[in-house]
Formats: C-alpha cells, sequence, structure tokens
C-alpha cells in the first residue's frame, strides 16, 4: 500500500518549527512562545495564517499532515539511495 499523495504544504520555515512543536512536542502556544521569544498572539497568528492559506480547519489536521509528508519524504530519500 503507497501513501496517498497530497500536494505539497505552502509552509514558512518560523511556522514549520511551530507546528513541530505544537504537534511532536504537545506544546501550548503559550509555551512555544516562551521557548521561541515571541508573543502567544504570534504564534496563534502563525498557525492560522498556515491553516488558512493550506486548507485546513484545525492546527492538530496540519500538524499531523506536516508530520506525515515530513515521513513520506525521508521514505522516498532512502529509496533513492
Amino acid at each position: 500500500m503507497t501513501a496517498p499523495e497530497y500536494p505539497p504544504l505552502r509552509l514558512t520555515d518560523r511556522e514549520v518549527q511551530i507546528l513541530y512543536m505544537l504537534t511532536t512536542r504537545a506544546m501550548r502556544p503559550d509555551e512555544v512562545a516562551d521557548e521561541l521569544g515571541i508573543a502567544p498572539s504570534t504564534v496563534r497568528q502563525r498557525v492560522r495564517d498556515a491553516m488558512r492559506r493550506n486548507g485546513f480547519r484545525d492546527r492538530f489536521a496540519l500538524g499531523l499532515r506536516l508530520v506525515h509528508q515530513d515521513e513520506v519524504e525521508l521514505i522516498r530519500s532512502d529509496h533513492l539511495r
């Protein structure tokens, strides 16, 4: 069974960083803000912008999709060696 093909996510480096912290490290937006030295409202705005740009309605689904996309890319790169 092959992984479904999805269009690539359009995310900034900072959005990727924030989404990974929220999703894989289960951090709250205020914890992410503290670690990155930014305001919690900035974290929330970055997530909203990423969700809107990529057609998602919740940040968890977007975060899971990001993790899935990265795993598929790693698997493909291993097969190309």
